[in-house]
């Protein structure tokens, strides 16, 4: 797993950079309420994402325990998923983050409630589960132990995401201007659908490799 780790963190910081709905919510509550209205976003956000890395983790523990050829199969499934991911990354139209973040009004509100939103906004998310699916799969020897691995995976998405949320928070407080436009989206997109079309290519030579 070691020497994919490089490869596994670019992944994770092209899926998180990319726009979309966690990113949005934290944006929209540190331009709304300030900074310190940011922090319970990213914190909600990275909660919600640790609650669905491990339920999504566990599965996969299960199936690689009673059946390597099934998790095979959903190696197979999730790089299919990731080259559909990629097709839609060069498909996507780019975006003004800025635009839709000032478009959202909402009301007042405390940071508890921000933070249990984010929470929810991520938990009850298919998407995220699908991808984590469809991702922790690649990274995973079955030769060696599956937890420690699978805690490793989480916790490196974990911190990344932290790390990228807060700085899309001060960015969007202290230098609006640098989100607005639609070049940074575009490129986001581009950049992250050739490496979700080559991940998912490595997947099934890899499957391959083992049949020769």
């Amino acid at each position: 797993m070691t020497s994919q780790l490089p490869l596994y963190l670019l992944l994770c910081f092209t899926t998180i950079v990319t726009p979309g709905a966690g990113v949005l919510y934290t944006v929209t509550g540190s331009l709304k309420y300030g900074v310190r209205y940011a922090w319970p976003c990213v914190a909600g956000n990275a909660v919600g994402v640790l609650i669905v890395s491990f339920l999504t983790a566990g599965g996969l523990g299960a199936v690689l325990a009673a059946s390597p050829v099934l998790f095979t199969t959903l190696q197979a499934i999730g790089g299919l998923y990731l080259i559909y991911l990629g097709i839609q990354g060069l498909r996507a139209k780019p975006f003004d983050l800025m635009r839709l973040a000032s478009a959202s009004d909402r009301a007042s509100e405390s940071q508890w409630t921000l933070f249990r939103n984010a929470v929810l906004l991520q938990g009850t998310n298919p998407m995220l589960f699908l991808f984590l699916f469809a991702l922790f799969p690649q990274f995973v020897m079955k030769e060696s132990p599956f937890w420690p691995q699978a805690t490793i995976l989480i916790a490196l998405f974990s911190l990344l995401l932290i790390l990228i949320h807060s700085a899309y928070a001060v960015i969007a407080t202290a230098a609006r201007g640098a989100l607005h436009g639609t070049r940074a989206s575009l490129i986001i997109n581009r950049i992250s659908g050739i490496l979700f079309i080559a991940l998912g290519l490595m997947v099934f030579a890899k499957i391959l490799s083992g049949f020769f």
